[in-house]
C-alpha cells in the first residue's frame, strides 16, 4: 500500500545520515525472526494511519504544540484529540514520529482508552489516577495477528510490553507496566520505552518507541475515508485501505472566494475543513481551508470543482482539487449531513494539473464536534445591511484586518458583497 503521500515524498522517508544511531534488539529469536516481522509490518503498515514522516535527528526537549493551562483534573478533561511525538527506534536509525491520537472514556470506571498510537487499530487500554497525575498501562493484547506458516503454533498476536534498556540493548520486561504523567501545564509524557511485541516469538517486535509526548490538539473533526492500494508502478488496485485522520472544522453562515473570472462569490453556509487530506504531520504544507457547502433544504452537501487549494511538497508546488470524475471530467462531490456527521459515498480524488490524479478514495465519513442540525434557522436572520459590520477579504477569500491603499479587496456588509479598489 502506497498512500498518496508516499510516491511524492518517498525521499523524505529514508533515513536521516545524522540521525542518531539505533539501539536495536539482540535477542537471537529477534534475529532469526526478522524477516518474518518485516513481512507481517509491511501488511500492517497498509493500516497506519499518518505514518509519512521525516526522518530528523533526535532532540532530547521535542517542542511539542502550545499546551493547555493545567493538568487535567477529571475525566471530561483529558479526553479528546491530542498530537504527539516519540523516538521510534528503526534498523535504518532512531526516528521522530509525529502525528495524531485520541483519549477516550473506557466502560469501566477511571479506564482510558489511547486510541491510533502508531497504528490506526490499536487501542491502548489505561487506568488513570487523577490525584496522583498518571495513567498506567499493563501489559496488554492489542491486535490478534494470523498464524504465521513458517512459525506454526506460535501466537503472532501483537501486545504492549514495557522494555529496559540493557547495555546497547532493548529488552522486554512482560511484566512492567507502563506509566504516562499528567503533567501540571496540561501536556502528557512518558519515559518508558513501548514495545509493541510479538505474543508468541520473545524479543520480536512491530515498534519499539520512548520519549513519548502529548499535548491538546486544536483538532475538532475526524474523518474516516478508504484509499486504494496501488503496486509497485504506482497503478491503483481494486483493494481499499480504511484510515483514520483528524482536522479542524468550522461553521460559518457565509464563506466568499473569488470565482473563475475572479469575482467575489459567496457561496453561503459552509464547514471549512483545515489538514483535511495534507496534515501538518506529514511534511506537507498546503493552503486551505476546503470549504463544504451546506443545502438546508434538502440536507446535502457540496464540495465544488471551482475550489482548489496550494500544496507545497519535496516534489514541487501543486494546484490541487478534491473531486469526482464523471465521464473524463472533474466533478463536485455531493454528500449529506445529519446531526454532527457529513458523509459522501463512492469514489473521489485528489488531482493535480500537472501531477494528474495521485489520490484516488473510497467513501468519506467526518465527524464534527458541533451539530449542524442545531443550526437549522442560519440562513433565515434578517440582515440590516446598513448597521452591519464591515468586514474586508482578499481575493483568495481571506479576512484582511486593515486593506492598504491601493489593494483590491472584496467588501462586505450584512449580505452586500462588493470588489473595490481601497483608497
Amino acid at each position: 500500500m502506497k498512500k498518496l503521500y508516499t510516491a511524492i515524498l518517498a525521499a523524505s522517508v529514508a533515513a536521516s545520515a545524522t540521525a542518531a544511531p539505533a539501539r536495536v534488539l539482540t535477542n537471537e529469536t529477534a534475529v532469526n525472526t526478522q524477516s518474518a516481522i518485516y513481512k507481517m509490518e509491511r501488511a500492517f503498515n497498509a493500516k497506519a494511519t499518518n505514518d509519512v514522516f521525516k526522518a530528523v535527528e533526535r532532540i532530547a526537549d521535542t517542542t511539542v504544540k502550545a499546551p493547555a493551562k493545567a493538568a487535567a483534573t477529571n475525566m471530561g478533561e483529558l479526553i479528546g484529540v491530542y498530537d504527539y511525538s516519540f523516538y521510534l527506534y528503526s534498523n535504518a536509525g532512531g526516528q521522530t514520529l509525529n502525528s495524531t491520537t485520541t483519549i477516550a472514556a473506557g466502560e469501566e470506571e477511571n479506564e482510558v482508552l489511547i486510541q491510533g498510537m502508531r497504528y490506526v487499530d490499536v487501542t491502548l487500554k489505561g487506568t488513570v489516577d487523577f490525584a496522583a497525575g498518571t495513567i498506567t498501562l499493563t501489559p496488554q493484547e492489542l491486535l490478534t495477528m494470523p498464524e504465521d506458516p513458517d512459525y506454526p503454533g506460535k501466537s503472532m498476536d501483537i501486545w504492549l510490553y514495557a522494555g529496559k534498556i540493557v547495555g546497547t540493548s532493548i529488552q522486554e520486561d512482560r511484566n512492567a507496566n507502563i506509566t504516562i504523567k499528567l503533567n501540571a501545564d496540561g501536556t502528557l509524557s512518558s519515559e518508558d520505552i513501548f514495545i509493541y511485541g510479538v505474543e508468541g516469538l520473545p524479543g520480536a517486535s512491530y515498534a519499539v518507541f520512548e520519549d513519548l509526548k502529548m499535548a491538546p490538539s486544536e483538532y475538532n473533526a475526524k474523518a474516516e475515508y478508504g484509499e486504494y492500494d496501488t503496486d509497485d508502478k504506482g497503478n491503483f488496485l481494486p483493494t481499499v485501505s480504511e484510515y483514520v485522520t483528524y482536522c479542524m472544522a468550522e461553521h460559518l453562515d457565509s464563506y466568499i472566494v473569488p470565482d473563475e473570472q475572479g469575482k467575489p462569490d459567496d457561496l453561503g453556509e459552509v464547514v471549512t475543513l483545515d489538514d483535511f487530506i495534507f496534515s501538518k504531520n506529514q511534511a506537507i504544507t498546503a493552503t486551505y481551508p476546503l470549504p463544504i457547502i451546506i443545502e438546508r433544504d434538502t440536507k446535502t452537501t457540496y464540495l465544488d470543482t471551482f475550489y482548489w487549494f496550494d500544496a507545497s511538497l519535496q516534489s514541487g508546488d501543486y494546484r490541487v482539487a478534491v473531486c469526482t470524475i464523471i465521464n473524463n471530467k472533474l466533478s463536485g462531490i455531493e454528500g449529506s449531513f445529519a446531526g454532527s456527521t457529513i458523509s459522501w459515498e463512492g469514489d473521489w480524488y485528489a488531482y493535480a494539473p500537472n501531477a494528474g490524479i495521485f489520490g484516488k478514495f473510497k467513501d468519506c465519513k467526518i465527524y464534527l464536534q458541533f451539530s449542524l442540525d442545531d443550526n437549522a434557522g442560519i440562513n433565515d436572520v434578517v440582515v440590516d445591511n446598513e448597521n452591519a459590520p464591515v468586514e474586508y477579504f482578499n481575493l483568495q477569500g481571506m479576512r484582511v484586518n486593515e486593506p492598504a491603499a491601493g489593494q483590491f479587496v472584496i467588501r462586505r456588509q450584512g449580505n452586500k458583497v462588493e470588489k473595490i479598489i481601497v483608497k
